[in-house]
């Protein structure tokens, strides 16, 4: 899987979220991405499939960052899924 933290360059943030809108892409973020990144989904294969899957493992510090999170899964009406793992 790739990863999207705060350490990786502005230059390769674009193509790793690009990247991950894909099929079979696993992609690990920071929460940081959870809010003010536009995850679009251009794989139409992905999006027959039902969409992509956001999987969060840590707690939102506000109800509205998980909102943010949630939002991360669909955008302009495409399909989606998320699921929630605190332990």
């Amino acid at each position: 899987p790739e990863c999207l933290t705060e350490n990786v360059p502005d230059h390769e943030k674009k193509s790793i979220i690009a990247r991950s809108m894909a099929q079979y892409r696993i992609t690990l973020l920071t929460s940081l991405y959870g809010r003010g990144i536009d995850f679009v989904c251009r794989d139409s294969a992905l999006i027959k499939n039902g969409g992509v899957h956001f999987i969060f493992a840590t707690y939102a510090k506000t109800l509205a960052d998980e909102i943010q999170f949630k939002g991360r899964t669909c955008r302009q009406d495409d399909p989606g899924s998320i699921r929630k793992i605190l332990y």
